[in-house]
């Protein structure tokens, strides 16, 4: 997990008009990747960033504004930097699939409401590496995962992306009625 650089690793006389995009939550939408950048770096730069550089499949976290919106990182964007509102979530495959992760953070208002409770107290909602650690995952099996994602994507093949709400309870219900477990993990066991 890492959390983008501070603004002042990026001054604004660094911006380019093309070069290596830097991803922001302009990027995010409800689960699907918007594509657009604002700014640019020189490769150069970039190097110099390189601990906040961007794979395919990272998942990407809006921290402020649109707290806790997210999204996969696909492969045309590989090698992109990771904005300063943004997190970056670097899922353990073994244990959880990133688009797992995306589908059951859509389909359940649990998590939100985890990252409303967790960020209480503060004047501005603000979404930080303690927080999004402390959310409470739940797990099928890794066999289920993958049954659950060739299910969804089966299903929902001619689906427009932006229709997340019948997504949302498609997944909750592939994953309730399938032979999975319902185990419940701490966000820990997945970064």
């Amino acid at each position: 997990m890492a959390t983008g650089p501070f603004g002042t690793m990026i001054n604004r006389s660094e911006h380019q008009k093309t070069g290596v995009p830097v991803l922001g939550i302009e990027n995010i939408g409800r689960g699907n990747f918007i594509k657009g950048n604002k700014i640019f770096v020189t490769p150069q730069k970039a190097e110099k960033l390189k601990s906040f550089i961007l794979h395919e499949n990272d998942v990407i976290v809006s921290r402020s504004g649109t707290v806790g919106e997210l999204c996969l990182v696909p492969i045309i964007f590989e090698g992109s930097i990771l904005s300063t509102n943004l997190m970056r979530v670097r899922l353990s495959k073994i244990a959880l699939l990133p688009k797992i992760f995306v589908y059951f953070f859509y389909s359940n208002q649990i998590f939100e409401g985890q990252i409303l409770e967790l960020c209480k107290g503060s004047t501005r909602i603000f979404l930080n590496q303690r927080i999004l650690k402390q959310i409470l995952i739940p797990l099928p099996p890794l066999a289920e995962q993958y049954r659950i994602a060739a299910a969804i994507e089966s299903a929902f093949a001619d689906l427009p992306p932006k229709n997340w709400s019948t997504l949302k309870v498609s997944v909750w219900w592939a994953w309730r009625t399938g032979n999975g477990s319902q185990n419940i993990h701490s966000g820990t066991d997945y970064f």
